[in-house]
This record gives structure tokens, C-alpha cells and sequence, in this order.
């Protein structure tokens, strides 16, 4: 019990630090764009207090919007998420483009997506497995809601 309890502060802990980290990244960013909090959540379909709760470490963003983050900012995402590397990317081509797809950011393959971020990442093990974790449970959750849109039966 003791082991379980203690790791689970230290889970706590490190939570609070990306939570933070993020929040203060996504802060400095918007304010160096002239944006308000409202800009911002109007530029990512979402309330302004969200991007307040973002900045104040309430939460993370889901990953949908740290998405658009990095595209409406061509952030990297590696700094957004850590606070290592530069803010921003160097150009559009830092990703991969599959050819039969449209030019921007798009992803080769989302296994491919989640190796980069996770090779990317700090040398945090349980951060690693957490991020990987969450990229994988919403590509599932998105494949699921695609699923039950076929389900309709009115």
C-alpha cells in the first residue's frame, strides 16, 4: 500500500508540473500573439474560460486541441508539451506528409504520430507511457464515435 500510495503522489506531482508547464507555455504564446483569452478559444472552438483553465493548470487541453495548437501557431510540440526545443517549428515540412494527402500537417500514420511524440519527449518514463496512453485512448474513442454514426437507425 505504501509503494501504491506513494507513486500515485508522484503521479499527482508530475501531472501538476505538465499541467503547469503547458499552461504557462500556451500563456506566453498567446500574449506574444496579441491574443486574448478569447481570441484564443474562439480560434479553437472553445469557451475562453477553457483557455483559462488551460493557462491557470486546471487541466490539459485535450489532444484535438493541442493539435490545433501546434497548427495555428506551428508550434513544436515537444517544447509545448516539455518545454524543451524551440517554440516553433522551423517549417511546415517538420511533418511528415503523406502523398495522397493534402499539404499541411497531416500525419503519415498515428502509430508513426505517437513514436515521434514519445521518442521526442523527456526521458519521464510514466510521462512517455501517460501521453501515450491518452493519444491511443482518443484515437480509439474517435474510431468508436465513427462507429456508432453508422448505428443509426431512424
Amino acid at each position: 500500500m505504501k509503494m501504491s500510495s506513494k507513486k500515485n503522489k508522484n503521479n499527482k506531482k508530475v501531472l501538476s508540473a505538465v499541467k503547469k508547464g503547458i499552461g504557462e507555455r500556451l500563456r506566453q504564446i498567446r500574449k506574444e500573439k496579441g491574443l486574448t483569452q478569447r481570441d484564443t478559444g474562439e480560434m479553437l472552438g472553445i469557451n475562453f474560460q477553457h483557455v483559462s483553465k488551460y493557462e491557470r493548470a486546471e487541466f490539459i487541453p485535450t489532444f484535438e486541441n493541442l493539435i490545433k495548437l501546434i497548427d495555428l501557431f506551428s508550434l513544436n510540440i515537444n517544447w509545448l508539451l516539455t518545454g524543451n526545443g524551440p517554440a516553433y517549428l522551423e517549417s511546415e515540412k517538420s511533418y511528415p506528409v503523406a502523398e495522397d494527402q493534402p499539404a499541411g500537417y497531416v500525419v503519415k500514420d498515428a502509430d508513426e504520430m505517437i513514436s515521434e511524440i514519445v521518442s521526442a519527449l523527456a526521458k519521464d518514463e510514466s510521462l512517455k507511457i501517460k501521453i501515450y496512453r491518452f493519444v491511443k485512448n482518443y484515437l480509439e474513442m474517435k474510431e468508436a464515435a465513427e462507429d456508432l454514426k453508422h448505428l443509426d437507425t431512424r
